[in-house]
């Protein structure tokens, strides 16, 4: 009879550990898979930002009648929005924004499950 008890336990924890393993495994893959579908989707958005600006490079060229004029006015656009972004960052603004979205998002998901 005990050792009956101990065989049930012992395959009750390889069926537990075999359940915790397979849930590891689902999860990492559904992690996985957002990662890819982020980054993805992160490439695909560089293009389009680096395309847009070109195209608009090239349109205040055709305003301005300069070869160059447009180029340096995307490119300052650009070093404006790195300086309040860089000014965000060290108030911190940034992390929380960021802490907040992700911790938003695993509470949504938990509710979810």
């Amino acid at each position: 009879m005990f050792s009956a008890l101990i065989n049930r336990i012992t395959e009750y924890i390889k069926l537990k550990s075999q359940q915790i393993k397979l849930e590891i495994i689902s999860h990492s893959a559904r992690l996985l898979s957002h990662v890819i579908v982020v980054g993805f989707l992160g490439v695909l958005g560089l293009f389009m930002i680096l395309l847009l600006s070109v195209g608009l490079s090239a349109y205040f060229n055709e305003v301005f009648e300069s070869v160059y004029l447009g180029y340096l006015i995307v490119a300052g656009g650009y070093f404006l929005l790195i300086l309040i972004i860089a000014i965000m960052a060290k108030t911190g603004v940034i992390q929380n924004w960021i802490e907040a979205t992700i911790l938003k998002a695993i509470d949504q998901r938990e509710e979810s499950e």
